[in-house]
């Protein structure tokens, strides 16, 4: 995540001025005391970055801020969340991979397959730009093409309505 991070420049795109930065929270207790004791006053900021001409979410990072506003020095921001080609890429903690590997582990063979082929057709949709949802006619069971309930909205992209009978 960090090589993306770093290969696609966002640190440099940001100070550059063609993304901004949005901070979600402040932490100013944080859980490391080696950062307060060598850096005074520093708060703990997570924060998002935004192309600045279209207002997309293309990274969401945490960093060490100092009282005057800039980072900790010879530290990068470490990023949590990246988009990227399309794909939202993130940092999946140890504990709750392994918490979703067990989970997964219990369910039958076809609800993991067709969770995956959900992802697919979600990463599809949005790389067509079509990241907002529709109510377009799901179909409850293909053999009866009863209307499903309104609450089973699918993607609106060309690929999604095609598929909107699997769900």
């Amino acid at each position: 995540m960090r090589r993306r991070f770093n290969t696609g420049k966002y640190w440099e795109r940001l100070r550059a001025g063609e993304l901004e930065e949005h901070s979600i929270v402040y932490h100013p207790n944080t859980r490391y005391p080696e950062v307060i004791l060598r850096h005074p006053g520093a708060v703990s900021v997570t924060s998002r970055y935004r192309v600045r001409a279209t207002g997309r979410d293309v990274a969401e990072v945490h960093y060490f801020r100092l009282p005057d506003g800039s980072v900790i020095p010879n530290k990068r921001p470490d990023p949590k969340l990246l988009f990227e080609d399309g794909v939202w890429y993130h940092l999946e903690k140890a504990k709750n991979r392994e918490k979703r590997l067990a989970e997964e582990a219990r369910q039958p063979v076809w609800k993991r397959i067709l969770r995956r082929v959900r992802r697919m057709i979600e990463s599809f949709s949005v790389a067509l730009g079509a990241d907002s949802f529709s109510p377009l006619p799901a179909v409850a069971d293909p053999m009866s093409r009863q209307p499903a309930p309104p609450e089973t909205a699918v993607p609106a992209s060309a690929g999604a309505y095609l598929f909107s009978s699997f769900w």
